[in-house]
C-alpha cells in the first residue's frame, strides 16, 4: 500500500457544479476564494502570509466589493495553504462529487497551482490541484460497506480542504482506492 498525504477537498458550489466536474475530468480540481491576485505561490515559492493577506484583502475589495477582515483572511489562508504540500501520488477525496450521495477519490499529479484562465467564466476558483483524470474513482456513500464507512467520517472534516491526520482513516481511504485500482487492472 502506498503512503502519502490524504486530503478531503469539498467543492460545494451548486451553481458551478457541472463546470467543476468538467474541470475535474480534465485534471483540475478547483477551490474557491481564488480571484486574480490571491495565488498562494509566486515564482515557485509560497508567498509569506503578510504579502498574501494584503493581496487577498485588495482582491476582496476589487472583486467582492468589500475587504475581508483579518480573521476571515487568516482562516482562508489556513484552509487554502493545506493544498501547498500536495504532491504526485497523494490522494484527494471529493465528497458530493459527482452527486450528493457519492464521492470521488483522485490521485494528485503535480499539486497546487493558480489558474485564473477561467475567471471570465466563473469569477472564482483559481486555486487548483492537478489530478490524473484516469485516476478518478467514484463511490456510492451507501455501499459497499467500506465506502459507506469512509463517507460516514466526512462530517468530521468540514473545512474546504482537510488534511487527514488519523492514520487509520487515511489507510482506510487508501485501501478503498487501491482495491478499485486492482479491480481495473484485472
Amino acid at each position: 500500500m502506498s503512503e502519502g498525504r490524504v486530503v478531503i477537498f469539498w467543492t460545494e458550489a451548486k451553481d458551478n457544479h457541472p463546470w467543476q466536474l468538467s474541470e475535474l475530468h480534465q485534471g483540475r480540481l478547483r477551490q474557491g476564494w481564488g480571484v486574480p491576485g490571491t495565488q498562494l505561490v509566486e515564482n515557485g515559492a509560497a508567498l509569506p502570509y503578510g504579502e498574501w493577506a494584503r493581496n487577498f484583502m485588495a482582491a476582496g475589495r476589487e472583486y467582492w466589493g468589500e475587504s475581508p477582515d483579518p480573521d476571515y483572511t487568516r482562516t482562508r489562508h489556513s484552509i487554502l495553504s493545506r493544498m501547498l504540500p500536495l504532491k504526485r501520488g497523494d490522494l484527494v477525496v471529493i465528497p458530493r462529487m459527482p452527486r450528493a450521495e457519492s464521492f470521488t477519490i483522485a490521485r494528485v499529479t503535480k499539486g497546487y497551482a493558480f489558474d485564473e484562465s477561467q475567471f471570465h467564466r466563473v469569477k472564482d476558483f483559481g486555486h487548483v490541484v492537478h489530478v490524473d483524470p484516469d485516476s478518478l474513482r467514484t463511490f456510492d456513500t451507501r455501499s459497499p460497506a467500506t465506502a459507506a464507512a469512509v463517507a460516514s467520517q466526512f462530517r468530521n472534516y468540514r473545512s474546504a480542504v482537510n488534511n487527514i491526520n488519523n492514520p487509520g482513516y487515511a489507510a482506510q481511504i487508501r485501501a478503498l482506492y487501491e482495491a478499485t485500482e486492482t479491480d481495473r487492472s484485472e
